[in-house]
This record gives C-alpha cells, structure tokens and sequence, in this order.
C-alpha cells in the first residue's frame, strides 16, 4: 500500500486557470456593478448620476471639468463607502480614456512632482494621513495608530 496523503491538491490546467479568472472577474463586475446601483438608488443618486454622466463625455481635456464638480460637491455628507464606489468608477473611466488615446493606463507622478488629477480627486473623496500632506512613514504609522486624521497627528 502507498502513502498518499488524504488530500491531495491537483494542479489546475491552464484552462481551468483561465476559466476560473474569467469567473472571479465576471463575479468581481457584477458586483461592482451592484455597488453603483445602489449609490445611484440611494439619498445621493443625484449627485452619482450626474459624475456618472460626466464620466461617460470624459475626454483628455476633461481635467478641470471633472476637478471643478469634485472640489463642488459635498462629499462630507455622502458615506464613505459610497465615495470608494464613486472613485472606483473615476479610476476605471481615467484609466480606460488613457488607454483609448493610447497612452499607459497610469500615469502617477514621481515624489516632488505635482499630483495629478486621480490623486487629487482621491485625496478630496478618501482622505489619509498621506495625502494630507507628504508625511513620513512614521508620522503615517503614528496616525495611523492613534486613529487622527490630521496634520497635528504627526506633531
């Protein structure tokens, strides 16, 4: 008699690989598709809506049209959650536009270069310790450990 484990895992072809990647994106869409739809059925639909729209014309010399509704919106009173859902949607219509005009998908800047317009969007709808301004990994890591997000946290 032989020793095989009770257990044995068998490698994948890689076609089952394929498959089950495309069965976990598919699921992954669907459920960022359902994220949407319940920020835009939700008490600030309006205001998803009208990004949404924007997002849809968005073009390369859209920059200081979709700055200007961020930096007018009241982000405040919208859920946090729902503001990683609207910059999820602000990343992927970004990174889409980029790659139609056939530039690389992203394009962040170097340390000391000026943000661009995702990073200064994020920093507008989700906040850090980081983005409020270039702070250090242990300024970070003490905010972070305290819970304080502002500026006093690192002095």
């Amino acid at each position: 008699m032989t020793d095989l484990p009770l257990h044995r895992s068998r490698a994948l072809s890689k076609d089952e690989k394929l498959a089950q990647t495309g069965k976990l994106t598919r699921a992954y869409r669907a459920w960022c598709r359902e994220q949407l739809d319940e920020a835009l059925a939700g008490a600030h639909g309006a205001t998803v809506a009208e990004l949404m729209n924007l997002l849809d014309r968005l073009e390369l010399n859209s920059a200081a049209a979709l700055l200007d509704f961020i930096r007018h919106s009241d982000w405040n009173s919208i859920s946090y959650d729902i503001r990683l859902v609207v910059l999820h949607e602000i990343n992927t219509s970004i990174t889409r536009m980029r790659e139609r005009h056939g530039l690389p998908p992203f394009d962040d800047p170097l340390p000391g270069q000026p943000d661009n317009v995702f990073r200064i969007v994020r920093s507008i709808l989700a906040p850090s310790p980081a983005h409020d301004r270039r702070l250090s990994p242990s300024e970070v890591a003490t905010a972070e450990r305290t819970g304080r997000n502002d500026k006093a946290a690192s002095e």
